[in-house]
């Protein structure tokens, strides 16, 4: 310590260092506190040995700094560590009581022998805010019950009140029920066993199972539990199952007579359907399934099932009586038997409908006989019968048989029921008279009572009438007239009549097949064998199938694909125009004309992608030839031309294009001259040179310079300037008049005026904009701003200011095949108007927004508003009376004051939001719901 400066003052002393510099003050200030501060140390007061009483310095000691260490306040002083914004640290451990009056936080792990709270009842002694378990908390109360109220899981326990359980429940271990207690299911309910489990009720007297269930076995009952559940008045066992409320609909299983059976009821008077299983050890007798009817019918309809063992046809499912012996059997093998009878097959309509092929292994009876060999069926009308097929073939005999009456050769017209029909036999040609006729066919849906069907065209005697599938014979229709049929009886609503007819015009003579002209659909029924005669006659013929000819077919042309056929001449070939193919062969022949083959080469190859035609040597004339490569080139000597154009190539080797410059290489053959704009390299070799220029410095800071012409574009010229051609070499601005030629290679043009063509094809044009209305400015363009000169469309992500329109304004709409609840993002790049197809099923919240990657508040200013138009189908439980803004929520004022609750029963939701931007990321919503339906 150097010095220790005192400053009455300020009231300080101030104690420094060697270096001058402050170590330790002392300071009274202007409220009478005593401050002591150490800026390189700490402060020590006092020493082990005395006591320090600090106070107000006159009367009152206020804290004692005990020699041990302790602190303390005097008597009846309280002492007060920190204020309101500062914290009191304590290093090592607090001994003693610790009063305090207000809050205490620690930040770090508390650790006391115990912890008492002294609140009354009503306040929380404490609160946590962490969800972790706390190890070793023992707590007497759980929630205000007490502990030994619990049933607990890991050991036996006892629970003296009902036991609900609303889930699914895992036991471990048995339970047990006291006597008199019961399990209750309520409800629809169930007790299920789960897997590798078991579930046992026990009888106490035996130590039996009374009933048992594990999981994938059966349920177990023994005798007690049997009878425990139903006891008959007969001491026939059985287990019934009851519908909760109707007791009618019961089901009971039960043992008689070593048969297991299934029943709907048991007793009275009420008849019983039920299944029987017979005895295991019946072979014979499956079981079958009955119909009972008791105090009534004595001979019961039985359908039994009996096996293999029974009948050589196999298994087999018996219907009869209970007092009858198998009637019908239908058998594995797909066989139907009757045993005792005939088959009879009988429907409502007393018709049978076969709906595939009917094969008959045996005989068909007509009621009397099965026929001779060479009988056909015939309709008697009321059923079928035998009769002598017509014909036989052999002896050149004719003849038809009609009705059961066979009309032979000698009788030379034959009538037929109909109208028109005949036929004659003149020697060996039969004639054959048909008339023509067209078939219709009138469907009716029946109103009640309906006789009358009108509105037809037939030929009386040609008409067939169905009543909903049945043809109706003729006692049940009357059709007389031509035009319309009645009904004997009158139709049912909704009954289908449908009228089959034909109309019957001019007959159709065929005499031997010699006129097939009238016919005209005339049909083979086999192969045309043309006998070495020919098919002549102008027209064409059709054929979809393939043409098998062993000779010359001939024609003016062909027409399709000429894929499979050889040996083609041809004068002309269609060819395409092929521009992608890189690697094609020509086609050539080896004489100029005949018949030649068509032939290629590998040598000789086209390019079609580039036009290029390959060959190992060309030759003739090359003088249409261009971009030619060659190795060498023929050169003869020229002394007279007097306008030459010396050869040059942009590379010294390689195959590059051969090239001149007109305007700035020329030669002089006749007098030896090369000329060019500019000679570089050497020239100590050249004489007689006319030379105008110099060599010249780079120049970048002369703001008047004069750009050198001649008047030629050759020859010994003088150089000239002109003040109308001046250059600025400090900016690179040359100025003139006028500049002519191409500009295209120009930028930063400042121009007045420019040539513009009228452009009405091109579909995307950019229009041209500055970024200032004068002055010297960048002409730019924009993929936002695009012009459609084809139909005059102007596009731009946004207009701004007021617009004045005429003609047709429209606009795009954005259409979704789905709905608003499962597309909620409604994007206004796509458009304003957005309508969705799938009817609602549930509300919505439309979340407004640019795009996915744009906000909407990053595309409005403070004071811009949009209108969106968002049209749902309808449906009553799908509305939205919610929207979110660029995803934050927004609140909506409706029209009328009041939020939809519900959506429209039919046709389409048009919900439109009005949205105002009045600061940043902040939005006022008008909305207002319409249903047009």
């Amino acid at each position: 310590m150097a010095d220790v400066i005192i400053t009455p003052a300020s009231g300080l002393i101030d104690f420094q260092n060697t270096s001058g510099i402050s170590s330790a003050t002392i300071q009274l200030n202007g409220s009478g506190d005593l401050i002591i501060g150490a800026a390189a140390g700490d402060i020590q007061i006092g020493d082990t040995s005395s006591d320090i009483f600090v106070g107000d310095g006159v009367n009152n000691v206020d804290i004692v700094f005990e020699q041990n260490g302790e602190i303390r306040g005097d008597t009846g002083v309280t002492v007060t560590l920190g204020q309101s914004d500062s914290y009191i640290a304590f290093a090592g451990d607090v001994t003693g009581d610790v009063d305090f009056t207000g809050g205490l936080n620690v930040s770090g792990i508390t650790t006391s022998s115990r912890f008492v709270s002294n609140v009354a009842t009503g306040t929380a002694p404490f609160t946590v805010s962490s969800t972790t378990v706390v190890t070793n908390l023992n707590a007497d109360t759980v929630d205000g019950i007490q502990a030994s109220s619990f049933l607990r899981s890991d050991a036996a326990d006892t629970a003296t009140g009902a036991i609900t359980f609303s889930g699914g429940q895992t036991w471990n271990s048995n339970i047990t029920w006291n006597t008199g207690q019961n399990i209750t299911i309520a409800g629809e309910s169930s007790f299920d066993v789960g897997s590798g489990g078991s579930w046992s009720v026990w009888d106490a007297s035996t130590t039996n199972n009374w009933i048992q269930a594990s999981y994938g076995q059966p349920l177990y009952l023994n005798n007690n539990a049997l009878t425990t559940i139903v006891n008959t008045s007969n001491s026939i066992d059985y287990f019934r199952v009851r519908h909760r409320s109707d007791t009618d609909i019961t089901m009971d299983f039960y043992c008689e007579s070593n048969t297991t059976q299934v029943a709907d009821t048991f007793s009275g008077t009420t008849d019983k359907k039920y299944i029987v299983f017979s005895n295991p050890n019946s072979s014979n007798d499956p079981g079958y399934i009955m119909h009972e009817t008791r105090g009534g019918e004595s001979n019961e309809g039985v359908l039994h099932l009996c096996p293999s063992d029974d009948n050589a046809e196999g298994d087999y499912v018996s219907i009869h009586g209970t007092n009858d012996a198998d009637q019908l059997r239908l058998h594995t093998n797909s066989l139907i038997e009757s045993v005792n009878s005939q088959l009879t097959l009988k429907s409502g309509s007393d018709q049978v409908y076969v709906n595939d092929d009917l094969k008959i292994s045996g005989g068909i009876h007509d009621g009397t006989s099965l026929g001779t060999s060479g009988q056909v069926l015939s309709s008697t009308g009321t059923g079928l019968s035998w009769i002598d097929a017509a014909g036989g073939g052999g002896g050149g005999t004719s003849g038809l048989s009609t009705g059961g009456v066979y009309v032979g050769s000698g009788v030379t017209t034959f009538n037929f029921v109909g109208t028109g029909i005949t036929a004659s036999v003149t020697g060996s040609t039969g004639n054959v008279y048909i008339p023509t006729a067209s078939r219709s066919v009138s469907r009716t849906v029946a109103t009640n009572g309906q006789t009358t069907v009108t509105g037809l065209s037939y030929t009386v005697g040609f008409v067939d009438v169905y009543l909903n599938g049945a043809r109706l014979d003729s006692t049940e229709f009357t059709a007389s007239n031509g035009s319309s049929v009645v009904l004997t009886t009158g139709a049912s609503t909704g009954d289908i009549i449908e009228i089959v007819s034909e109309s019957v015009s001019n007959s159709i003579s065929l005499t031997g097949l010699s006129d097939v002209v009238s016919d005209t659909t005339p049909q083979l029924g086999g192969n045309l064998d043309l006998n070495s005669r020919n098919i002549t006659g102008t027209g064409n013929i059709n054929i979809t199938g393939t043409i098998n000819a062993s000779g010359i077919i001939t024609g003016s042309s062909f027409s399709g694909s000429g894929a499979n056929l050889t040996s083609v001449n041809a004068s002309t070939v269609t060819v395409a125009d092929e521009s992608s193919d890189t690697s094609c062969n020509v086609l050539y022949s080896t004489s100029a004309t005949g018949d030649l083959a068509v032939k290629s080469g590998t040598n000789l190859t086209f390019n079609s992608s580039s036009g290029t035609l390959s060959a190992t040597t060309f030759s003739g004339s090359g003088a249409s030839l261009t971009s030619v490569n060659a190795a060498t080139v023929t050169l003869t000597d020229e002394t007279t031309d007097t306008t030459c154009f010396p050869l040059f190539a942009t590379d010294a080797t390689g195959d590059r294009a051969i090239k001149t410059d007109g305007a700035t290489l020329t030669y002089n053959a006749s007098t030896g001259t090369l000329a060019a704009s500019l000679f570089s390299g050497s020239g100590a070799s050249l004489t007689s040179v006319n030379a105008a220029t110099s060599t010249v410095a780079n120049e970048a800071t002369d703001t008047s310079c004069f750009p050198l012409f001649a008047t030629a574009a050759s020859g010994s010229l003088a150089l000239k300037s002109s003040s109308n051609l001046t250059y600025d070499s400090s900016t690179g601005v040359l100025t003139a008049q006028a500049f002519s030629g191409d500009g295209s290679a120009l930028t930063s043009l400042s121009i007045t005026n420019i040539p513009v063509a009228n452009e009405a094809t091109d579909t995307s044009c950019f229009p041209l904009f500055a970024t200032a209305a004068t002055g010297s400015q960048t002409i730019k363009s924009n993929a936002s701003l695009t012009f459609n000169s084809s139909n005059g469309t102007l596009s731009a992500s946004t207009f701004a200011g007021s617009a004045d329109l005429s003609g047709l304004l429209k606009e795009d709409v954005n259409v979704t095949a789905g709905k608003l609840s499962d597309n909620q993002n409604i994007n206004l790049s796509d458009g304003m108007v957005h309508l969705f197809t799938t009817a609602e099923t549930t509300t919505s919240t439309p979340n407004i927004r640019y795009d996915a990657s744009n906000t909407l508040n990053s595309k409005m200013n403070t004071g811009e508003s949009v209108a969106v138009s968002v049209i749902v189908t309808a449906a009553a439980a799908g509305y939205g009376n919610t929207i979110t803004v660029d995803g934050a929520a927004e609140g909506i004022n409706w029209l009328g004051g009041s939020a939809p609750s519900t959506g429209g029963s039919s046709g389409y939701d048009n919900y439109t939001y009005n949205i105002i931007k009045t600061a940043d990321a902040t939005f006022t919503v008008l909305a207002n719901l319409v249903n047009f339906a």
